[in-house]
Order: structure tokens, then sequence, then C-alpha cells
């Protein structure tokens, strides 16, 4: 199921490439932690703009496109120049070819985008008047294993200790400082074991800029070390270090230092955040009623305890009510305190506004605009979806990079054909409502990424998502809150307690006319 992130489009200028750019670079810190990923696909973003902008000068409009599915990422530039098949060209082809799409800048351009792409297609306008290039990226999911950075000169004494540390944890390994903090800047890191005496940046200078960096100054840190000098060993405790160990260290002594220190650390994070943690997560806790403008509503959520959070809010009218759905990214505190803010306004606009006289595509674009406006809320990245529920089945649905609501009845699922680019991204953003109508026996199910996306590996997340889709399909049959239940406990069972990230269920399905009564609430 794809999944669009963003969309634009632009003039053919060298503005419109950078401010594409600008906008993928924010979606990309949020969604994807792998920097040198992140790096790959912006780059191959400037590099393909940049020749239809220098070359292909019969461009006047590009179409620009990101987003992604459970395996990829996708990119899609669409422009309405001159045609050319990269299979059939090579760099220094292209490069005399005046008038054409050359894909090559600097010296640079094809060779170049195929290396940092995983595939890449073109086809040329036929039918329409666009030529559409597309790369793709496979999704490399983070390893739940804490990450561990070893730092050591001596190849050998890597090796020894990435066997003893290796089952339990991943292992990334430097051979000085500087090396370090490359990875460090490149890989979210839980822990560093460095060894004190190294050429170039050593230890000491290693710790002290860690300590002296906003973004790591809590990342714990074990010295090792096999000298017995009191005054070395003084000055590394001095700089805030957690522990250090003599060379050479026993595997049992070395896995129950590194455990330690991690569940200290964690231990003394969870004691600052508790308070504030639990207050916030009893406002955010989703809530809806059983039955609203004669549709029958089932929620279930779990919460990871850590993070942003995942928002649903309602406003009932007379002839229509209002649902959206919200997903804050994050992983830390400051996502769970935009979530409570951006919660405060999405409450303002609906109570502000009658759920009668307020469409899904304007309603969403009033969210996009705040995120965009607001100074605080601008600071963050979000998915949303917009549900207005009517009479007889009837059902408006717009979305901002949000997953698609599947369909479910006794033939299967299907996603429904629902897109939007993320909220916040460009001011004015304009979305489309999409109208549904469903027959005895369907029902609607909406969702936040974490429900397919908390398993520990990439085969687990494929048994979440075939698992949920099937339970949803055998419990069609039954009673709306039994039939979530019976997801929710699946979902348990293979996710774990508590999972990795937020992850919610909302079952839709209109009330039988037989049934129905004035639940207009």
């Amino acid at each position: 199921m794809n999944t669009l992130l963003l969309e634009l489009e632009l003039p053919s200028t060298l503005a419109s490439v950078s401010a594409f750019r600008q906008q993928l670079e924010a979606i990309l810190i949020h969604r994807l932690p792998i920097k040198r990923q992140r790096n790959d696909i912006l780059l191959c973003v400037s590099e393909v703009g940049a020749n239809l902008v220098e070359h292909n000068l019969a461009t006047s409009l590009m179409r620009l496109k990101f987003g992604s599915n459970r395996q990829q990422w996708w990119l899609s530039v669409e422009d309405n120049g001159t045609a050319f098949d990269p299979d059939q060209h090579t760099d220094q082809q292209t490069a005399t070819c005046s008038g054409e799409f050359s894909l090559q800048t600097h010296g640079r351009g094809l060779e170049l985008i195929r290396a940092l792409s995983d595939q890449l297609d073109y086809q040329p306008a036929s039918s329409s008047r666009w030529n559409r290039l597309e790369l793709r990226w496979q999704r490399h999911h983070q390893n739940d294993k804490p990450s561990l950075l070893l730092v050591d000169d001596d190849a050998s004494q890597r090796r020894l200790l990435t066997a003893y540390l290796a089952e339990q944890f991943s292992i990334h390994s430097a051979a000085d400082g500087r090396e370090a903090l490359s990875i460090i800047n490149e890989h979210p890191i839980d822990l560093v074991l460095s060894d004190i005496r190294m050429p170039g940046m050593n230890g000491l200078d290693l710790r002290q800029h860690i300590a002296n960096t906003s973004r790591t100054d809590t990342l714990p840190f074990i010295f090792l070390t096999s000298s017995s000098d009191q005054n070395l060993l003084q000055q590394a405790t001095a700089l805030g270090i957690d522990d250090y160990l003599v060379k050479p260290v026993q595997k049992e002594n070395l896995l129950y230092t590194v455990q330690r220190v991690l569940e200290r650390s964690q231990q003394i994070y969870r004691q600052l955040t508790d308070r504030i943690n639990q207050r916030i997560s009893q406002t955010l806790t989703p809530r809806l009623p059983k039955q609203l403008h004669q549709w029958q509503l089932s929620l279930g959520s779990r919460n990871s305890g850590v993070g942003g959070g995942d928002l649903v809010l309602f406003q009932a009218g007379e002839q229509h009510s209002l649902i959206t759905l919200i997903d804050i990214m994050g992983h830390d505190e400051v996502a769970k305190f935009f979530s409570y803010a951006y919660s405060g306004y999405v409450r303002g606009l609906l109570s502000s506004t009658s759920a009668d006289h307020l469409k899904p595509c304007d309603f969403l674009t009033q969210l996009s605009d705040g995120a965009y406006q607001d100074e605080l809320l601008s600071q963050i990245t979000l998915t949303s979806i917009v549900l207005q529920l009517g009479d007889a089945g009837e059902l408006n649905i717009a979305c901002g990079g949000h997953p698609a609501p599947l369909l479910i009845s006794q033939s299967g699922i299907e996603p429904l054909p629902v897109n939007g680019i993320l909220p916040g991204l460009t001011d004015d953003t304009r979305y489309n409502s999409e109208h549904f109508v469903l027959s005895a026996g369907q029902r609607i199910a909406c969702y936040t990424d974490g429900l397919f996306e908390s398993a520990d590996s990439e085969s687990g997340r494929l048994q979440l998502e075939q698992q949920i889709q099937q339970t949803l399909i055998d419990t069609l049959h039954l009673p709306i809150d039994e039939a979530n239940a019976n997801v929710m406990l699946a979902f348990d069972r293979l996710a774990g307690i508590p999972p990795k990230d937020d992850s919610l269920l909302l079952l839709l399905e209109p009330i039988p006319a037989a049934t129905r009564s004035d639940n207009r609430q």
C-alpha cells in the first residue's frame, strides 16, 4: 500500500528543486533515521531536478512526488519537456545532446543516480504530456537490539569485543575518535565503549566532544583501558563517564557492565519523564462514542510509552459528524509535548466550526495551515486523515500523508483510493475529499502505521500485517467491539507489550436501517 507523503507541481527552476528538497528533508529527518540513505535520496532529488532545469530547456513544469510503502521509498519526477530514455544513453553521450535531459551535472549524472538508488524506471510521455522518472530505495528498518559503538585503534581488540557483544547488541566500530563521531552522526547509538589512548582524537577528547554536544550529552559512556596511570583514570572519571573497565576484560564482566549502565540510564530517563508522561498521556488517550451519526464505532489503541502519540478527535453535527486521526512523528518527550499542544489546537478548530458546514478537505487544509504557520506547531511532522460521516453509509475522506483506510468485505480487504501530502509542508495546501458509500456487511478500518510496523524484524512486520488483515476479515461477522478486541489481541501477541510504536485501530460500520435511531451526539 503506497502512502503519498509529498507532492508539488512547480515551474522548472532551481529554486523549485531547492524548495522540494527542503520539504523532503524535513519529512525524512523524522521518518528515515539512517542518515546515509537520507542523503542518497536528497542527492538524487538535487541531481534529477538540476538536470531537468539546466539541460532539458523544453521543460516548463515539474511534478515531484515522494512516498513509501512497507518495502520501499519512492520518488516520481514528471516533466513536460523533451522525452529521454536513460537506458539508451550513457553520460558521455547525453553530455553532447543539446536540449535533451542529459542527467549529467558537474561530471556526475546518470551513473551517480543509478548508484545511489536501488531501482530506476523511465516512461516517456505517450497519452499524457508528462515524462516520468521513478527512483526507488529499499526500506531498511532499524535493528531493535541496543546499538553499541566500540572505539579502539587495535583491530584485534575490536573483533574480540564484537564477538563478546554481538549476540545481544547491534555493533558499530571505529578506530579513533573522529571516525566514532562520524558514526554517531549517521546512526542512533545507545552506548559508547571506548579505549582511552588512541592516535588522532583519543578517548578523552571523544568523551569531551560528546558531553559538550546537546544531542549526545546524555549518551552512556564506558572507558576501556590497559593503563594503571591514576592521573589518567582521574581525568577519565572527571569527564562524567558511567564506568570504566581494565583490559583484558572478561566477557561476563563486560556484558554485566554494559547491561547495568544501559539499565541505569533508562531508569533515570523514566524517572525524569514518567510524571509528565502520565499527565499528558491521560489527556491524549483516544476516546470516541460507541455510536456517532448512524455509524457504529470501535476504537482500540496501544501506547508505547515514549514519543509522540496518536490523536482521535471528533465533532458531531445535525447532518454530519467529523472524525480526525492524527499521528505525531517522533520518539522522545519533545514529541509527546507537541502531541499535547497539537491536540489543543485541533480541539479549538473543531469547536469553532460546525461539522455540518466543514468538508474533510477544508478541515485538513486548516490543520495543515496551522502546522505550517504556527512557530511551535511547525516544528513537528504529522500525518492525518479526516472522515465525515453521513446517513445511509455515506462517507467522505481526506488524507494527509496517512495510511489509506481499509475496506473490509466478504471478498477481502482493499485500501481505499485516498491520498494527500503531509500537512504543514507548504502554505495553503489543498486536499481532495473522496466520497464512498458502504453497503451492509462492509466495514472501514482506519489505523496508524504502528499497527503494521511494530514487530521486531522485517519478517515479523510482514507476519504482523498478514495476521491483522486476516483477523479483520475473519471477524467481519462479529460485533464491531468484539472484532476490534480480537485484532488488538493478535497485535499484542506479535508486537509485544508495550509495542515499539503507538498503534491505533478505528473500525466503522453503518448502523443497519432496521435498527437505526437518532444517535447524533
